[in-house]
C-alpha cells in the first residue's frame, strides 16, 4: 500500500508519514500515522481513528496530526499530539475540522486551522489557532471582522506569503 504525507525531523533522522499498508499494522484501508527512525517503524495514532497530515517537532520527539474518528465524517476532525517518550496522546482541538497542524521545536505549542466557532470567529469559516499543551490554552490567531460584500479588494491584494510550509516545525 502507498505511504504519503513525510513529515521530517530537522535533521531529517526520524520522518513521520501516513500510510493504510496492512504490513505495518493498518485495520482494513484505514490511514495511521507512523514515524520511521534508526530503530524503525513505529505507529504514532490509534486503531480508531483515520490519521493524516503529520508534522514532527525538531527533535523528532513530538508528533501532532490530524484525526477523524471515522473515515466518512469529513466535516469533523481533531488535533492530537503525540510524545513518543511517554507515547501519551493528548487532543488538543475539538469541534470543526481541523487540520494542517504544525509543531514547535520543543513540543509546547502546536498551530492548526480549524472551522470550530471561537470567541469572535464564527462556525464553518477558517481560523488560525495556537494551543499551549502547558496551560492547555487555545488562542485565535486569525482575524475575522464583518466584510461589506460590496467592499472594493484593498488596495494591495497580492496573497502574503508565509515562511513556514505546511508540516514544517515551529521556532521554539
Amino acid at each position: 500500500a502507498e505511504a504519503a504525507e513525510p513529515a521530517p525531523s530537522a535533521d531529517g533522522a526520524i520522518v513521520a508519514f501516513t500510510s493504510s499498508a496492512s504490513n505495518l499494522g493498518a485495520p482494513g484501508r484505514q490511514s495511521r500515522v507512523y514515524v520511521r527512525d534508526g530503530d524503525g517503524v513505529e505507529v504514532v495514532s490509534d486503531a480508531g481513528a483515520f490519521a493524516f497530515e503529520p508534522a514532527v517537532s525538531a527533535d523528532g520527539r513530538f508528533v501532532a496530526y490530524a484525526a477523524r474518528r471515522r473515515a466518512r465524517a469529513a466535516r469533523r476532525s481533531e488535533i492530537r499530539l503525540y510524545d513518543r517518550l511517554t507515547a501519551r496522546t493528548t487532543t488538543i482541538s475539538r469541534g470543526g475540522y481541523a487540520s494542517e497542524p504544525a509543531v514547535s521545536a520543543d513540543g509546547r505549542r502546536v498551530v492548526f486551522t480549524s472551522t470550530a466557532a471561537h470567541d469572535t470567529k464564527p462556525s464553518g469559516l477558517a481560523g488560525v489557532f495556537l494551543h499551549d499543551v502547558d496551560t492547555g490554552r487555545t488562542r485565535l490567531l486569525s482575524a475575522h471582522a464583518p466584510v461589506a460584500l460590496d467592499a472594493p479588494p484593498p488596495r494591495d491584494s497580492r496573497p502574503l506569503l508565509c515562511p513556514l510550509a505546511r508540516g514544517h516545525a515551529l521556532a521554539a
